[in-house]
C-alpha cells in the first residue's frame, strides 16, 4: 500500500509539469502580438552638418534613430526591435551632383544615414505594416560659402545692375556684409550691391560677409563688363541745366555729330532744352534723352531698383532675415552728382510695425506688409519709394510627394474631402496642399496662415484645368470636378514660390 501512494505522489507532478510544459509550447507557437503604431519623436527635422564629423571621403555619417527616438508600440510587439529603415525623394539628386548620391541608407536595419552634402529627403521606419514618416533638412548653421548673380554681366555706362548673393547652405541667414570695386573709375558698388558704370571696362566687384562670431570670414568675387553709351552718364538722365555743351557729356570717341533732337535744338555744339525731355539722335545713330528738373530736386539713389514693381517679372522686395536694404539720397540732376544734399531726413510715411527705419535710411524689415518711406531735405525737397516687405522662401517642400501618392493609390487610399450641396448630390472634393518647407508653426493663427499660404502661387496645368482647381481659404485647396473627374485619373498641378530668395 506505501508502494502505491508513493508512485501516486511521483506520478502526478509529471503530469502536471507535462502539462504546463505544453501549454507552454501551444502559446508559444500560436500567438503573434501585431504592431500597432510606429512614430517618431518629430514629424520634420533639421540637422547641421558642422555639428558631424566629416570622414576620408568628405562624407558625413548621421544616426536618424538617436534623433528621431522612434517609438513602436505595443512595446512587447514581435516586431518591436526590428524596425526597417530607408529614405526616399532625396533632394538634390545624385544626377545633380554629377553621380554622386547627397544622402544614403547602407544599412536597412539601422536609421543611419551617410550625406555627401546639404539636402533633404524622407526617412521611413517601418515595422509589420506600420510606419512612420520624417522630413529630414540636413543643412547648417552658417553660410559656408557664396556666389554672387546677376541677370546679365554686363551693365551700360551710366546704368545700374544689382548682384545678389546666394548662400551655401541656401537657407543660411545672413544679416550683415560689404561691398567693394576692384576700379571705381570703370565701376561703383553701393551698400545693397548696386553696380553703377561709369566707363567702358570691366572691375572686380567683392562681397564679404563673416561666420563664427566674425572669425571666418566668407568671400565672393564678380567681374561685371561696363560697356559704352552715348554720354558719361548714360542713355538717359536728368539736367537742371537748360543749356548743355556736348564736350561735357558725350563719352569718349562718341561724334558730336548730330542726326536729329526732339525736344531741343543744337547750336554751336550747345544743347538746348525746349520742353521737360529732349531726345537726340546721333549721326552714329546712338540716342540719349535729358530730362529737365530742378536745381534742388532730389532722389532716392537707385529707386527704380528698389521700388516695388507688382508688374515687374521679378519684382524687388526687402526680405527679412537679410542684409537690411540701405537707401541713400542724391540730388537728381546729374550735373550734381558730386554734391550731398544737405539737412537730408528719413521718414517711415506707412507701415510701422512692418519695418523700421533708422536716421541715416538704413530699412530693417521684421514682418510681411508694405511701407512707404520718405526723404526730405534742408530745402524741403522731397522723395518717395513704395516697398514691400517678404520672407523670402529659400527652398520648397510639400507635403505630398510621388513617393506618398504611389503609395496611396496602390493601398487606394481615400486621401479628399467630400463636399455635398443642400439635396446631398456631390459638388466636389479636394485635397489640401500642405508645405513641410518652409513651416508653418502649428499654432499659426489665421492671418498667419493666410499669408504663409499666399506667398505662394498654386497653379493646375492647363491641360488639367477641367479636372480641378484650387480654392479654399487659403487657396492651397485642390478641387476636383466630379462632372470630369469620374475615375481615377492624373491631375499635374504646380507650387511656386512668389518671393524666391534665390533668382530662377
Amino acid at each position: 500500500m506505501k508502494k502505491l501512494m508513493i508512485g501516486i505522489l511521483v506520478i502526478i507532478p509529471l503530469i502536471v509539469m507535462l502539462t504546463v510544459g505544453l501549454i507552454s509550447r501551444y502559446v508559444s507557437q500560436k500567438v503573434h502580438i501585431g504592431v500597432d503604431s510606429v512614430s517618431f519623436s518629430t514629424d520634420t527635422l533639421s540637422v547641421n552638418l558642422s555639428d558631424f564629423t566629416q570622414d576620408a571621403d568628405g562624407n558625413f555619417t548621421i544616426d536618424l534613430a538617436a534623433l528621431l527616438e522612434p517609438e513602436v508600440l505595443p512595446s512587447h510587439a514581435a516586431a518591436a526591435n526590428s524596425l526597417e529603415w530607408s529614405i526616399e525623394d532625396v533632394e538634390p539628386s545624385a544626377d545633380e551632383l554629377g553621380g554622386i548620391p547627397a544622402a544614403t541608407l547602407p544599412d536597412a536595419s539601422k536609421g543611419t544615414v551617410v550625406v555627401s552634402t546639404y539636402c533633404s529627403f524622407f526617412v521611413i521606419a517601418q515595422a509589420e505594416q506600420a510606419s512612420a514618416r520624417c522630413y529630414v533638412e540636413v543643412t547648417d548653421k552658417e553660410v559656408q560659402s557664396v556666389t554672387l548673380y546677376s541677370p546679365s554681366g554686363s551693365v551700360a555706362v551710366g546704368g545700374s545692375v544689382k548682384l545678389t548673393p546666394q548662400y551655401t547652405p541656401l537657407n543660411s541667414i545672413v544679416t550683415q556684409g560689404s561691398w567693394s570695386t576692384g576700379d571705381p573709375s570703370v565701376a561703383t558698388v553701393d551698400a545693397n550691391g548696386v553696380v553703377t558704370g561709369k566707363a567702358a571696362g570691366s572691375a572686380v566687384i567683392t562681397f564679404v560677409t563673416h561666420t563664427d562670431g566674425g572669425a571666418k570670414e566668407v568671400r565672393a568675387t564678380y567681374t561685371i563688363t561696363v560697356t559704352a553709351a552715348a554720354t558719361v552718364f548714360g542713355d538717359k538722365f536728368y539736367s537742371h541745366l537748360t543749356d548743355i555743351a556736348l564736350s561735357d557729356i558725350l563719352a569718349p570717341g562718341v561724334s558730336a555729330e548730330v542726326a536729329s533732337v526732339v525736344g531741343g535744338s543744337i547750336s554751336g555744339g550747345e544743347l538746348s532744352l525746349d520742353s521737360d525731355e529732349c531726345t537726340v539722335t546721333l549721326a552714329s545713330g546712338e540716342t540719349f534723352t535729358v530730362i529737365r528738373c530742378g536745381k534742388d530736386d532730389i532722389t532716392i539713389l537707385n529707386k527704380d531698383i528698389f521700388a516695388y514693381d507688382p508688374e515687374a517679372e521679378d519684382p524687388f522686395v526687402v526680405a527679412t532675415d537679410e542684409i537690411p536694404l540701405d537707401l541713400d539720397a542724391a540730388y537728381l540732376s546729374a550735373f550734381r552728382a558730386g554734391e550731398t544734399p544737405a539737412g537730408i531726413s528719413w521718414q517711415l510715411v506707412s507701415g510701422e510695425g512692418i519695418a523700421s527705419l533708422s536716421a541715416d535710411g538704413v530699412v530693417t524689415a521684421s514682418a510681411t506688409g508694405s511701407m512707404t518711406v520718405r526723404v526730405t531735405a534742408a530745402g524741403g525737397a522731397s522723395d518717395e519709394i513704395e516697398l514691400v516687405s517678404v520672407a523670402k522662401v529659400a527652398a520648397l517642400r510639400l507635403a505630398m510627394t510621388e513617393s506618398s501618392l504611389a503609395v496611396g493609390l496602390a493601398r487606394e487610399t481615400v486621401f479628399a474631402t467630400r463636399e455635398y450641396d443642400a439635396n446631398g448630390e456631390l459638388t466636389a472634393s479636394g485635397v489640401d496642399v500642405t508645405l513641410l518647407a518652409p513651416v508653418l508653426a502649428e499654432d499659426a493663427t489665421a492671418e498667419e496662415t493666410a499669408a504663409h499660404y499666399g506667398s505662394f502661387e498654386f497653379e493646375v496645368a492647363p491641360e488639367d484645368a477641367d479636372k480641378a482647381y484650387f480654392g479654399g481659404t487659403y487657396g492651397n485647396r485642390l478641387i476636383f470636378n466630379p462632372e470630369a473627374v469620374t475615375e481615377r485619373t492624373t491631375v499635374t498641378f504646380t507650387v511656386s514660390a512668389k518671393y524666391p530668395k534665390y533668382p530662377g
